[in-house]
């Protein structure tokens, strides 16, 4: 016993010498501190088993500190969980307080869920139709367009949806496939991009689909043309969708650059829906229409109209830019186009033969 107590000290004395002496040899290398101890024999293969559990331990601590940093910049895997190669995929709407509050951007996969919240924080509701089987088109789109730096910015202030092509919804008790439904019926059964406002408090938008961008043979949009979709002006379908093809158009014309004014959106329908009525373009009753528009705009403004019509059945979308191609034929009608001007109205209506009639007056001093 008394052998025992007196090799004892010896002994926590030489293991306290051991961690010491690994102290200074992990010192001498730049490494940081164990966060644990062995009581392996300073050997070879005791400076080889120390390594191995003490001193690569820090090398997997920063890596799990950047995955949680990482994380808080991910979208919560209920918001979206994102593959390789492969389109969006996630379910419904993360309702957990502890999932991240800025993704970049939230995309559900709950159509329902969507609605809910774009009506609940009066957003408007982008829905991204694309191809549950992730093919070449939907996962081009997804990382040339949709992860556009400047696209993901502005999308902060959209509720994103994906919904797959075959996505159902129940609707007064039937189940009723999203893209087959009337709403949307501008997107062709094709994958593309369609807005719902929710923003609006007027009730002819509110709740409406009002723009319906789908991907065709013809039709691709780029970060630019996106970032020129998220940025149009309120107003209903058709007026945006021709407002896009005016801004889109390679001269780049001014026409829409300034304000959209009530007045001039509301001439524009009417005369665009007269036009389709009778299934005739022109400027019919033009000297009435325009002593009623200038009584209605600020003093001493005037105001120009210009009129194209489309191919027949043609989609909204090539409609809208057929006509302003027909624009750009006319040195008169283009001159109206492209200059700059106080306030703006632009609207287009499909007649019972399907072609598209579209209407644009601006006011100029």
């Amino acid at each position: 016993m008394l052998r025992l107590r007196t090799k004892t000290p010896i002994l926590y004395g030489l293991i306290l010498a051991f961690v010491a002496g690994n102290a200074v040899w992990a010192a001498s290398r730049n490494l940081p501190p164990c966060r644990q101890t062995t009581i392996a024999p300073p050997t070879a293969v005791g400076r080889t088993v120390v390594q191995r559990v003490c001193y690569r331990l820090p090398q997997v601590i920063p890596f799990r500190c950047r995955f949680r940093s990482e994380w808080r910049q991910w979208p919560s895997p209920r918001c979206l969980t994102e593959k390789p190669g492969a389109c969006y995929r996630g379910s419904g709407e993360s309702t957990s307080p502890s999932a991240p509050a800025n993704c970049d951007p939230q995309w559900l996969t709950s159509y329902e869920c969507a609605v809910s919240k774009a009506e609940r924080h009066h957003k408007m509701l982008l829905v991204y139709f694309c191809d549950g089987q992730a093919n070449d088109t939907s996962c081009r789109f997804k990382s040339d367009t949709l992860d556009a730096p400047a696209v993901r910015e502005r999308l902060r202030d959209y509720v994103c949806v994906q919904v797959p092509l075959n996505e159902k919804i129940v609707v007064r008790g039937e189940a009723v496939t999203v893209l087959e439904h009337e709403a949307f019926r501008e997107m062709q059964g094709r994958p593309g991009i369609a807005i719902v406002d929710y923003r609006s408090q007027e009730e002819k938008l509110r709740g409406t689909v009002v723009s319906a961008f789908p991907i065709t043979e013809t039709l691709w949009y780029s970060p630019e043309q996106m970032s020129v979709i998220l940025n149009l002006p309120p107003g209903t379908l058709t007026q945006r969708t021709l407002i896009y093809a005016v801004r889109t158009h390679p001269e780049r014309p001014a026409s829409t650059e300034s304000e959209p004014l009530p007045t001039l959106l509301e001439e524009a329908r009417s005369h665009a829906e007269y036009q389709a009525n009778t299934h005739r373009q022109g400027h019919q009753f033009w000297d009435s229409r325009f002593q009623r528009i200038i009584s209605r705009l600020p003093g001493g403004l005037s105001a120009r109209e210009v009129c194209a019509e489309s191919w027949p059945h043609q989609g909204i979308v090539e409609a809208a830019i057929e006509c302003v191609r027909c624009w750009r034929t006319s040195s008169g009608h283009w001159s109206a186009v492209r200059s700059p001007n106080r306030f703006f109205g632009y609207d287009m209506k499909r007649g019972s033969n399907g072609v598209w009639y579209a209407t644009g007056i601006v006011s100029q001093e």
